[in-house]
């Protein structure tokens, strides 16, 4: 059930790629998989710079407008929250390369003993 959902959403967000047109129909090759975690480190990359900008933009504001506001307030690269982004957008772009280097340019198998999946 947990499978037809996720698979649902995926053919909703990349029909062109997911769509019954190929050979095998409803399949996922390595380069569909691939095209997809792609977009993904594209997507953890929009967020992380995102998260980053907010946080700039506040103290950007905060110190225009509130007097002291940098000693009491963290700075943008220094947040914990814009850490925790940061090092988990480099944990998922550090997996997915290794994925594709083990499917795509490997030999197809697990890189340590753990799937991809239980790691992201």
């Amino acid at each position: 059930a947990e499978w037809d959902h996720q698979y649902q959403i995926l053919l909703k967000e990349f029909p062109s790629l997911l769509l019954p047109s190929s050979p095998t129909p409803f399949s996922f090759t390595v380069g569909v998989v691939q095209t997809l975690l792609t977009k993904l480190i594209k997507l953890e990359l929009k967020f992380s710079t995102l998260v980053y900008f907010s946080k700039h933009k506040d103290d950007f504001r905060g110190n225009k407008v509130i007097p002291g506001y940098q000693d009491v307030h963290v700075a943008a690269e220094n947040d914990a929250v814009v850490v925790a982004v940061k090092m988990e957008t480099k944990r998922v772009d550090m997996l997915v390369k290794e994925w594709i280097g083990a499917y795509v340019h490997g030999s197809g198998g697990e890189t340590d003993g753990v799937s991809l999946q239980s790691r992201l």
